[in-house]
């Protein structure tokens, strides 16, 4: 699985309860999302988890600053003689 979800055994740690009946009633009460998978094991995100603990993500620090390419292609401005 990716590194998006919680294993099977941090599942577990998170909820306190091996049974996935037991963890999923756990999930759904605290209202943190999750799916089962075809083999009936609960998938949880991460970042679901994260936001449950009040962790935010800071989405200002990932985004991607390019320079100004249409400065590139400008001709410079021609300046005025006095």
């Amino acid at each position: 699985m990716s590194d998006d979800f919680l294993t099977i055994d941090q599942v577990k740690k998170l909820t306190g309860y091996s049974r996935t009946s037991a963890q999923r009633r756990f999930l759904q009460v605290r209202g943190i999302p999750h799916d089962i998978n075809g083999r009936g094991e609960l998938l949880v995100l991460w970042s679901a988890v994260h936001e449950r603990m009040g962790i935010k993500k800071d989405t200002a620090a990932r985004r991607v600053v390019e320079p100004n390419w249409d400065a590139l292609y400008q001709s410079p401005r021609k300046t005025k003689k006095r």
